[in-house]
């Protein structure tokens, strides 16, 4: 299970906003696997801001875990627009997923990444294939 984690995303929108992807990605039996980097950061200087990312529903062949590491800033997820601090590198938070050994097939997963103090938030699903 992932625990309640600090993250380190341009943000300069004021209402809260809430944003949904879904995301399909592969791992082998037993093996951990980079699912989503997250990552928070002031527009105006591109200096990190926290946030928070949680399990909304957990897998069910596996286990989540968070690891804080480096994080490239590129393209803003909100606005599809390239930042200004493209190509700054910040520290954010790697998400990992571990599936049982021996498990084949699916499986699934939520997480709530919230940004700027609950302004903005996410809510991503994974399909993981598991091989």
């Amino acid at each position: 299970m992932i625990p309640t984690a600090a993250i380190g995303c341009a943000l300069a929108l004021v209402a809260t906003s809430a944003f949904a992807d879904e995301f399909s990605r592969q791992a082998r039996s037993g093996q951990r696997a980079l699912m989503r980097a997250y990552a928070n950061f002031n527009i105006s200087d591109c200096s990190p801001m926290q946030g928070t990312v949680n399990v909304v529903t957990k897998p069910r062949h596996g286990t989540l875990s968070t690891v804080p590491g480096p994080y490239t800033i590129d393209i803003n997820r909100f606005t599809g627009q390239r930042s200004r601090c493209a190509g700054k590198t910040i520290t954010g938070l790697n998400v990992y997923y571990v599936p049982e050994r021996g498990y084949r097939g699916t499986d699934n997963f939520t997480l709530r990444a919230v940004y700027r103090t609950g302004a903005i938030s996410v809510l991503d699903s994974f399909s993981v294939e598991v091989r």
